[in-house]
């Protein structure tokens, strides 16, 4: 929004109008047009037959977090190292005054870019993108299009054709994601089991897609508990304009009371709407018998939708696709560790002929390496393991995969977002719902069994569970070990990380007999979904809902508290991932937490941050603000000087 802008108009004013022809194709000039940039309309140009990405936003697309700086001098230092050249006063003295500084500074930009590229490969990456699903570079920027086309051009490879968008009349908000209240407090010996891509693989394992939808449980139930908890919260609510938190309402229910009177067999009358437009009454007992009949197609979600399992359907079989390259592409990011030889354990280095030939879906680590990765070659030392030839390069490719397999996680559960946007031919609300119930009834199902096995008592909440989000759960099994007086040794590590690898072993085996009895999948659709043990730490501090920090000693099969570090954080919410926190705060926070996850005392906690205090009233002033990322603001300042005050 500013360099295109900058370039073509310097041109057209320093050489001609017919010089910008060069930066299209076939002698067109570059074409106006208005973007928006955080708010405000800005003018731009679009070069006929080439394409210009923005970095800074190819940056924030993928970077997954909010920084506290956006300038090319900061992320580019985050990235690469490397800084922008300094300088005093402006462009235009440093142009006339230094002129060999002012090549340096220009040099060094494109340095940075070019820096920033290689490691991070994004332009590639879009490129190879758009490829894949035949769209413009400029559209995998969003995600609707994105999604709807590769969906479309899966339908036409079956030889048959999308039906039309429709009109969609408006709707109260859609449940959300499950989050639980944590158990607060420090906790000890923490482990974190996550659910593989919860969304995509419900969405796959009941075969949900619109033109596989053959009716609805009339919401007659649920619609009355939610408004209930609306009213509850008009009541409460002292707002002039009262918005209802959706979010809340839902927050008791794991699946609609439709779904859940079916699944008890009651013998309350429910309503069916069909498809074909036809309507009947029976009880939950009597849908149930039809439904869960051994000759029965019938998939219900969670949501009360009913779905037909007899054919494919579109949405499930694109997911599947997708959900099979991120695995090998998840396989390929610890191949590329593993052929590095890097590691400090003797285990994480190398493979042997046996690991070589190991299969996943269709193919040995020796085939996909071969297929995929020409150029990193392979040698066999003596200890008779094979390794890459060049560690550096199979690193660099490790963190390129593990971008690869990122991007194949965004689209994954892009669609289910795409699936609730209006404006996607795909949008049914019923379908969003059915995929948000259903996985809060899986995560549901996932934290009462990490409790059965652990306790005997099968409960999503007390007993060891600390805390659940959307498709995670934490629990601790070392305070009900000591109460119990069962013989366990949480000094060795190991002893810790194999218990919970088999809890997330016991809990995977559960869901295909989960899933059949509760939504008619099927065993084999029912293994679709699978969970295992992603973290374990060995303590943590648990604040509230999405405030929490973990010092994680093991993660994804890999030792983390190796040549003297006590291990890594996991930090959510707190200070020192805020991006309105300075660096030098979070960097104390973090140094803070850390030492008290560690085991650091009251005296000496308290001590660190007299110090910190005494330093810090002596530090200039001007290093104490805050960073703030203002929007709207040449629209505000014009409102502010037409109107004398701002909305």
């Amino acid at each position: 929004v500013y360099d295109v802008p900058y370039l073509v108009n310097r041109i057209r004013m320093i050489m001609s109008d017919a010089d910008t022809a060069r930066f299209c194709l076939w002698n067109e000039k570059p074409r106006p047009r208005t973007v928006d940039n955080f708010g405000k309309d800005v003018g731009t140009y679009e070069f006929v037959g080439k394409i210009h990405m923005d970095y800074l936003q190819l940056y924030k697309k993928h970077a997954g977090q909010v920084e506290q700086s956006y300038s090319l001098d900061y992320i580019g230092g985050k990235v690469t190292g490397e800084h922008k050249v300094p300088y005093t006063g402006n462009l235009d003295v440093l142009y006339n005054t230094l002129f060999e500084d002012f090549i340096r500074y220009s040099r060094q930009d494109t340095k940075l870019l070019y820096l920033m590229n290689r490691k991070l490969d994004y332009i590639n990456l879009h490129n190879r993108l758009a490829h894949q699903e035949c769209v413009l570079i400029s559209t995998t920027m969003g995600s609707v299009a994105l999604l709807e086309t590769a969906v479309i051009n899966e339908i036409h490879e079956w030889g048959e054709v999308v039906f039309d968008k429709r009109e969609h009349p408006e709707s109260d908000g859609a449940a959300g994601a499950w989050v639980q209240d944590p158990v607060t407090g420090l906790q000890e010996e923490i482990g974190l089991i996550d659910l593989n891509s919860l969304y995509p693989s419900a969405i796959r394992s009941l075969r949900m897609s619109t033109e596989r939808i053959v009716g609805q449980i009339r919401q007659t139930y649920t619609q009355s508990f939610i408004d209930e908890r609306i009213e509850l919260q008009r009541q409460k609510s002292h707002a002039r304009d009262f918005k209802p938190d959706y979010a809340e309402a839902w927050h008791p229910l794991f699946a609609s009371i439709e779904h859940t009177k079916v699944i008890e067999k009651s013998s309350d009358i429910l309503v069916v709407d069909m498809e074909d437009g036809n309507s009947f009454e029976t009880t939950g007992a009597d849908l149930y018998d039809i439904i869960f009949n051994p000759d029965s197609t019938i998939v219900i979600s969670a949501n009360g939708t009913l779905f037909d399992r007899s054919g494919r359907g579109v949405i499930p079989t694109i997911l599947t696709r997708w959900y099979t390259e991120r695995q090998l592409m998840q396989r390929a990011v610890i191949d590329c560790k593993q052929l590095a030889g890097k590691s400090s354990l003797e285990n994480e280095n190398g493979y042997d002929d046996e690991h070589m030939n190991a299969e996943l879906n269709g193919f040995t680590r020796r085939e996909w390496l071969a297929k995929n990765e020409p150029t990193l070659k392979l040698i066999q030392k003596d200890d008779g393991k094979w390794y890459a030839d060049n560690p550096d390069y199979a690193s660099a490719r490790a963190a390129y995969w593990k971008m690869m397999q990122q991007i194949r996680k965004i689209l994954l559960n892009s669609l289910y977002g795409a699936l609730l946007n209006k404006h996607c031919r795909f949008y049914d609300k019923r379908l969003g719902q059915s995929v948000t119930l259903t996985g809060r009834s899986i995560t549901k199902h996932m934290a009462s069994t990490i409790n059965e096995v652990l306790t005997g008592e099968y409960n999503h909440t007390g007993g060891v569970i600390i805390y659940g989000d959307t498709d995670s759960v934490m629990f601790s099994a070392k305070k009900k070990f000591i109460a119990d007086g069962v013989d366990f040794d949480w000094n060795v590590r190991e002893n810790v990380i194999d218990l919970y690898l088999a809890v997330g072993e016991k809990v995977s085996e559960s869901f295909p007999s989960f899933m059949h009895r509760t939504f008619n999948t099927g065993l084999e659709n029912g293994r679709i979904i699978d969970a295992g043990l992603e973290i374990v730490g060995s303590r943590g501090l648990f604040l509230k809902k999405k405030r929490y920090g973990i010092l994680k000693y093991w993660e994804d099969g890999f030792r983390l508290d190796t040549k003297g570090k006590p291990g890594s954080l996991k930090a959510m919410g707190v200070e020192i991932k805020r991006s309105d926190t300075p660096k030098y705060i979070q960097v104390f926070l973090e140094d803070l937490l850390v030492s008290l996850l560690c085991g650091m005392g009251e005296v000496e906690l308290r001590e660190k941050v007299k110090v910190f205090k005494r330093n810090f009233v002596n530090q200039p002033v001007w290093t104490k603000g805050t960073p703030k990322t203002v929007k709207n603001l040449t629209a505000k300042q014009a409102e502010f000087e037409r109107t004398g005050k701002c909305s």
